[in-house]
């Protein structure tokens, strides 16, 4: 007992110093854009060039240079040497003056671009900052909205949210009764035009809320009134065990969207094995879904399905069940069992072995195993390989490096570095002279 509080009183202690620590490095961040960004730590935006605001609004130098000479626009910022910038909101106004606004016209609707990749240090969060600061530039109206709890993409616009505890993406997307409009969330960044959704480390919640918040159901295609689950079958049994309502989603699917649906889930939240795979495909084969749906329903491709159904169709049903999910065996080894067990004799020894109490007894990889061994008598693999045997030569100089490989059944010289050519052309053409001085020497062995 007293060691179990002395855990967990040094547990605690681990934890309060991390948010010390942690409350100390966001003060530092604080400190240091209080620094950077005076008088009131707001990022702020540099100005622009004649040359730059010329390109961004897309009209000459000269044209920009004679408005501003006849009064007829906004009053740049000259330098001592006469060089002319602009703000970025002066930029806006000669846009507006020159009525050269990229706007939507009548019908026409927003253009939504996702920066997407699942892997981690590959440029999402720059390319986004890039194209979205550079449409906002160029006078287009932008949304950013930060999708990664680690806000890389709101810090770069100048808002820290640990510390400005400004509400995030997560507060439009949460389920309870504490959900914002997505327009209270909505943040302004040093750039106009340029608004963002900012995030914080709260967004990862909804990775574990929306299992639990959220049933896709369809109408039942047969009784009125009633659903069918597409999504979520334990959970809804979780809640009607504990008499709790949950939220659901009710969609319009076809048979075969359902199909697709369920086995996508199933496959990805199962890391089913590969017999599980070829199982649940043999199934919708036999149910009349074509190869395509399978397919789908399974992500795989057309070999692989192929695969797949060359072992159900070829090992018993019976073999199959008893061995199980087999979660550690992969293709290879299956199609490794299909050829042994159409070996003559092998299917009733089959059945024979996965009959035994002492194989039902077996964990599952296990089972596979023993079946395997069972029928492969010299309990070698079915695909054993022979492992070519292999040397290599270099004379003094080191002008030339060869490799000799001999299988037995065949003999190998690759020639490789400056002379290799030479030395391979020299042999080619005494192939005769060796030949015979081979034999001679074959001859000497004998004694003949």
């Amino acid at each position: 007992m007293i060691a179990m509080l002395a855990a967990q009183v040094q547990e605690s202690h681990f934890a309060r110093t991390i948010l010390e620590q942690g409350g100390e490095i966001s003060r530092k961040l604080d400190m240091l854009r209080q620094e950077k960004f005076p008088p009131n730590a707001q990022k702020t935006l540099r100005s622009f060039s004649l040359a730059e605001v010329a390109s961004f609004v897309g009209v000459s130098q000269s044209y920009i240079k004679k408005l501003h000479l006849e009064g007829r626009s906004v009053q740049p910022l000259t330098s001592p040497t006469g060089r002319r910038s602009y703000t970025a909101e002066q930029m806006n106004k000669l846009r507006d003056d020159l009525d050269r606004n990229p706007r939507r016209r009548g019908g026409e609707r927003l253009k939504v671009i996702a920066v997407v990749n699942f892997k981690g240090g590959s440029g999402k969060t720059t390319t986004a900052a890039h194209l979205a600061q550079y449409l906002a530039l160029t006078g287009h109206r932008v949304l950013a909205v930060d999708l990664d709890p680690q806000a890389s993409l709101t810090a770069l616009h100048g808002i820290q949210p640990e510390i400005d505890r400004n509400p995030s993406f997560y507060n439009s997307l949460r389920y309870d009764h504490e959900r914002k409009p997505l327009s209270e969330v909505i943040q302004p960044t040093n750039f106009p035009n340029l608004n963002i959704v900012p995030a914080n480390l709260e967004l990862q919640e909804y990775e574990y809320d929306t299992p639990i918040a959220i049933r896709l159901l369809r109408p039942h295609p047969a009784v009125e009134g009633r659903y069918q689950v597409v999504f979520g079958h334990r959970r809804v049994k979780v809640a009607m065990h504990l008499g709790r309502p949950v939220r659901a989603v009710v969609k319009f699917l076809a048979d075969i969207d359902h199909v697709i649906a369920q086995g996508q889930e199933n496959s990805a939240r199962e890391n089913l094995s590969f017999i599980e795979k070829s199982v649940f495909s043999q199934q919708l084969l036999d149910l009349g879904f074509d190869r395509q749906i399978i397919q789908s329903s399974l992500s795989v491709d057309a070999p692989m399905l192929t695969r797949m159904l060359s072992v159900t169709k070829r090992i018993p049903d019976e073999v199959i069940k008893a061995v199980g999910a087999a979660k550690a065996i992969g293709r290879d080894r299956w199609i490794e069992l299909t050829s042994l067990i159409e070996r003559p004799g092998n299917p009733n020894k089959a059945l024979d072995v996965v009959k035994t109490n002492e194989f039902k007894a077996l964990e599952s990889n296990e089972r596979f195993n023993v079946l395997y061994n069972s029928l492969n008598l010299k309990g070698n693999s079915a695909r054993k390989s022979i492992k070519p045997k292999s040397k290599s030569w270099t004379p003094a100089d080191k002008s030339v490096a060869a490799t000799i490989t001999n299988t037995g059944a065949s003999f190998n010289l690759a020639l490789k570095s400056k002379d290799a050519g030479k030395f391979g052309t020299y042999i080619s053409d005494n192939l005769d002279a060796l030949y015979r001085a081979f034999r001679e020497a074959e001859t000497k062995k004998t004694g003949g």
